[in-house]
């Protein structure tokens, strides 16, 4: 078997269909103008290591930061972030922990030797990604081939 090449570049993902962006907030689309995954609350995740493939569904803050009103400020909308072709999880988190996901990134920027080996062994067309979860100051760790996120309903006020 040959040895893995390396990733020419660490700080980008690679969306279904081939497109290259620098961070997982650009897979939201223009549909939410303040959509983002910081702060984002983790409503399920579902890791099928047989099918190579996960599913993140989240509560993701959607809400204009600069309004007065704080339904406004606050909204969240629910959404589905889909990894395929997944050749590494690493997950932290214990049973019932790691809701709020506080901090993501390109798995280039993590520190720890989890996220050092993940880096080596990361090939030039996979995806390498952290999620961070300040509830339980957790780590998850991915690699993966193609990432797709799609929005769920109707944005909601915060609860």
């Amino acid at each position: 078997m040959p040895p893995r090449e390396p990733a020419a570049d660490l700080h980008v993902v690679r969306q279904q269909g081939g497109d290259l962006v620098e961070s997982l907030d650009q897979l939201l689309g223009s549909e939410e103008q303040h959509g983002t995954f910081h702060d984002a609350e983790i409503v399920d995740i579902a890791y099928d290591v047989d099918h190579r493939a996960a599913r993140f569904t989240a509560r993701l803050c959607v809400g204009d930061p600069d309004a007065a009103a704080v339904d406004v400020r606050e909204r969240r909308r629910e959404g589905v972030l889909e990894l395929r072709g997944i050749s590494a999880w690493q997950d932290e988190r214990t049973v019932d922990s790691g809701r709020w996901l506080a901090d993501d990134g390109p798995i280039a920027q993590a520190f720890g030797a989890t996220a050092e080996a993940l880096v080596k062994q990361l090939r030039k067309d996979e995806i390498g990604w952290y999620f961070y979860f300040a509830d339980s100051n957790s780590f998850l760790y991915w690699t993966a081939a193609e990432a797709s996120f799609r929005w769920l309903g109707g944005g909601e006020p915060a609860a």
